[in-house]
């Protein structure tokens, strides 16, 4: 008689099942919304790309201040081996 029970209980577990399988409905929906935001991201993205393009710009100014970097360590160094 147990075991018939444990049969009653899966039938409700079947069911619970097909709440389930409701919200998974719900769920794809949500997926497709955010494909729509997917879109936005790409725009976003192109506007990332036009910005890199500065920053490389921006690196190149880096570049050129490297090289007073350069200079000032190398004057330290010298600062350094006199001093000691």
């Amino acid at each position: 008689m147990s075991f018939l029970r444990a049969e009653g209980n899966s039938n409700r577990a079947e069911g619970s099942f097909n709440k389930a399988e409701g919200n998974s409905n719900r769920a794809e929906g949500s997926f497709n919304k955010a494909e729509g935001n997917s879109n936005r991201a790409e725009g976003s993205f192109n506007k990332a790309e036009g910005n890199s393009n500065r920053a490389v710009r921006s690196f190149n100014r880096s570049e050129g201040n490297s090289n007073k970097a350069e200079g000032s360590f190398n004057f330290g160094v010298r600062s350094f081996l006199f001093e000691y």
